[in-house]
């Protein structure tokens, strides 16, 4: 476990300072200044957020220099509804105004996804299927600069979803509700910047038919980004990454490491100070094939602090309260943030000489 070295109230005075120079502008820079074109500017750093984020530590994001915001849930499927024609933003729109209060670059997540459908997605015809596509992204264009159009379509095993695991290929019959998906977005909002997002296509096979698929994307003019998920272990073969983070740049994209962790695979309590050190070593050399390359616009990480992660509670993972994230549960920096993030990304020191394995 985590614990302090100086006493509770220095800490809470050097909360208090730094949140006090993050309100006037000292320590998070304006992410919309921040673009990739230009080789010597940095990768936006961002954080997957809810409303639980918001409403319990909506300062703590601009403490820790964050500059781009993902909404975990709130603009999917099962969030938003399109059942009988009705929408409800509200959640998604309440994020997207948070976001804008505070200065940061807010990426959409995500249109089309085979997983938290509304109800009614099985009852879709595809003039449906188009109307929930055009309307939500309709809905945010202008608001968000980018979004992921189609979400995790390539299968494990097989090239693409099968029918028994996706209600939008049961509903083609083959991979064309991916392209018109992105056709569609195209056309609703031309200026929004539209993404691929999957996870385990950083390597190998999946690496593969992911260049495949937006090579045909690139081809027809759909397609501006690539969303690397990163959800990493301990054994991450980054080298193979960095060949197909190049793939996609050649291809005249843009790329993010959309929903970056690095689960050690042990109880947070039985962890020791080598294996923090081994998962800050991964969370750095991410950041810099990152900051290598100008194609990488954005760094994100899916979430705050190892409390609130999603692998806690996934059955995949056995369900372990693992420590993947960047601030311990009690919102303390870890390594994976000082020694991993931190200077790489020129993000504010905080915290990072305050805390030791305890």
């Amino acid at each position: 476990m985590f614990r302090q070295l100086l006493p509770t109230l220095q800490r809470h005075m050097l909360h208090l300072s730094l949140l006090l120079l993050t309100m006037f502008g000292s320590i998070c820079s304006d992410a919309s200044a921040l673009q990739r074109s230009d080789p010597q500017t940095l990768p936006l750093f961002g954080v997957a957020i809810n409303p639980r984020v918001v409403a319990q530590t909506p300062d703590f994001l601009s403490y820790c220099g964050v500059q781009s915001v993902t909404p975990d849930n709130a603009m999917k499927m099962e969030a938003i509804g399109g059942c009988d024609g009705r929408f409800d933003f509200s959640v998604a729109d309440q994020l997207v105004d948070y976001a804008n209060a505070h200065g940061f670059q807010l990426h959409g997540h995500t249109v089309v996804w085979h997983k938290q459908t509304s109800w009614c997605a099985d009852l879709y015809t595809k003039a449906d299927y188009e109307a929930y596509v055009r309307t939500v992204v309709g809905h945010f264009c202008g608001r968000v600069a980018s979004m992921d159009i189609v979400n995790e379509a390539l299968g494990g095993a097989t090239r693409y979803r099968t029918a028994e695991e996706s209600v939008w290929k049961r509903l083609y019959d083959n991979e064309d509700y991916i392209f018109d998906a992105f056709r569609w977005s195209r056309e609703a909002c031309p200026e929004m910047k539209l993404y691929y997002n999957d996870y385990l296509i950083e390597w190998g096979a999946k690496s593969d038919r992911m260049l495949s698929l937006i090579r045909r994307l690139a081809h027809e003019g759909l397609i501006d980004g690539v969303g690397f998920q990163g959800h990493f272990d301990r054994h991450a073969k980054l080298d193979r990454f960095a060949e197909v983070m190049d793939h996609v740049s050649e291809l005249g994209l843009e790329f993010a490491i959309s929903e970056l962790d690095v689960r050690l695979g042990e109880s947070y309590w039985e962890l020791t100070e080598a294996d923090l050190q081994v998962q800050a070593d991964i969370y750095r050399e991410v950041a810099e094939l990152c900051l290598e390359r100008p194609a990488c616009v954005r760094l994100t990480v899916w979430g705050i602090d190892d409390g609130h992660s999603w692998i806690n509670t996934d059955p995949e993972f056995g369900q372990i309260p693992d420590a993947a994230l960047l601030f311990d549960r009690d919102y303390w920096p870890k390594p994976a943030y000082c020694d991993g993030l931190q200077d790489v990304l020129e993000l504010p020191e905080g915290d990072c000489p305050l805390v030791e394995l305890g």
